[in-house]
């Protein structure tokens, strides 16, 4: 039987950390999350025993407390639970060691040392849990059907263990830093907005750029959450056609986000950061459906390059939209993004900067850059040709 996992915290996204840490140890765990003690609690009284218990903050008690309640049950031999308190005095640690939790981590802690002990806690799994999980998922269409209601990440581009390894070797790092090694990531840029702007974190205006993000989750934590991300196995793609046009895709992002930030400093200078963040963001449909296709091809499915094609014609549009929904990124930045595929109404300068990147980014097949100084979004937005030149430039320089 796969492991029942139980992970109990007030934050989605200390939620999905840990979760993320529990299958890169067991790819096959069963993995229950829950915001308060009590349902934790009604689990156990389901299956009487699991294998993990992780505890972090719950909204409704203190993890001790909840601790305190597991042992209470009487349970021989002890039920495992892993403590992570940001309690350090002498009375409370005291407290915990009491109840004899099987570790106690003090925040803030670094994620390695969580996987450390989930690797000393649950055996690997055998090759024929493995070899289930890897079932053919049917047709590439079906499964993309399925898909969509689940979809939650895009494949990752940046070099995440060899970034963390840097950060914790360094008696100094810096938010600025982390925002140049993590700003042309479009998966690392909108998770780490979308936890900033969770329940637990949000506090005044909501984030919608990396440097918004950065100072209110800071440093660990921020690092905590991209390893995270890094152990994922689905958001690496394997296949080479898959790779190649994700790395395409990426590259228009780029530079769709550049020439936004170039246009936005002459026209929308308060918006230029924000703009930079859609242009980035705003192929993450396509991304997804990639993301989705290696799914398939792991289990078992034949691609080709037809159905790809017809697959991210079918599914682009709603992938992104369901993703945007998914990490709760703001509406504002959801509707620049938005901007970058239709015009209608009256429209403010962000939107016609986005739309405008985005198709010099990418111009329709015979269509040269300088043409695009008469595209209804310049004409629209005022925009001079000096200042269209300039971003020329910086287009056929990337």
């Amino acid at each position: 039987m796969p492991p029942l996992i139980l992970i109990v915290d007030a934050n989605p996204w200390t939620r999905d950390l840990l979760k993320s840490l529990v299958l890169a140890v067991r790819a096959d765990a069963l993995v229950h999350e829950y915001g308060h003690g009590y349902q934790a609690l009604a689990e156990l009284d389901r299956h009487k025993r699991c294998t993990l218990i992780i505890v972090e903050r719950p909204a409704d008690c203190d993890g001790l407390d909840l601790l305190r309640r597991i042992r209470q049950r009487g349970a021989l031999p002890l039920q495992p639970v892993i403590l992570l308190s940001d309690q350090a005095d002498t009375a409370y640690v005291r407290a915990a060691l009491r109840l004899a939790p099987t570790a106690y981590l003090v925040k803030p802690y670094a994620a390695e040392e969580v996987l450390r002990r989930l690797r000393s806690l649950m055996p690997p799994a055998d090759d024929a849990a493995q070899a289930a999980r890897a079932a053919v998922l049917g047709s590439l269409d079906d499964h993309l059907q399925r898909m969509a209601a689940e979809i939650d990440a895009v494949p990752l581009f940046t070099d995440l263990p060899a970034i963390i390894q840097r950060c914790r070797d360094s008696a100094s790092c810096s938010l600025g830093e982390l925002e140049t090694e993590f700003g042309q990531d479009p998966l690392v840029t909108a998770t780490l907005i979308a936890a900033a702007n969770s329940a637990s974190q949000r506090v005044g205006q909501s984030c919608q750029t990396l440097s918004q993000a950065l100072p209110r989750l800071g440093v660990g934590f921020t690092l905590n959450l991209v390893l995270g991300l890094s152990l994922r196995r689905a958001t690496r793609l394997s296949d080479p056609l898959l790779a190649t046009r994700a790395e395409g895709y990426l590259h228009l992002a780029q530079r769709a986000a550049d020439c936004a930030r170039l246009l936005a400093l002459r026209y929308a200078r308060e918006d230029a950061e924000r703009c930079y963040t859609a242009g980035l963001l705003h192929r993450l449909g396509e991304l997804a459906v990639l993301q989705g296709v290696q799914r398939w091809c792991d289990g078992g499915g034949v691609l080709e390059e037809a159905a790809l094609e017809r697959a991210l014609l079918s599914y682009s549009l709603e992938f992104s939209a369901e993703l945007q929904r998914h990490w709760r990124l703001p509406l504002e930045l959801r509707e620049l993004v938005t901007a970058v595929h239709s015009l209608h109404g009256v429209l403010p300068k962000p939107s016609l900067i986005l739309h405008l990147a985005a198709q010099a980014a990418n111009p329709a097949p015979g269509e040269s850059l300088e043409a695009l100084l008469e595209h209804k979004a310049g004409r629209m937005l005022g925009l001079e040709a000096a200042v269209w030149q300039l971003a020329v430039t910086q287009l056929k320089l990337g």
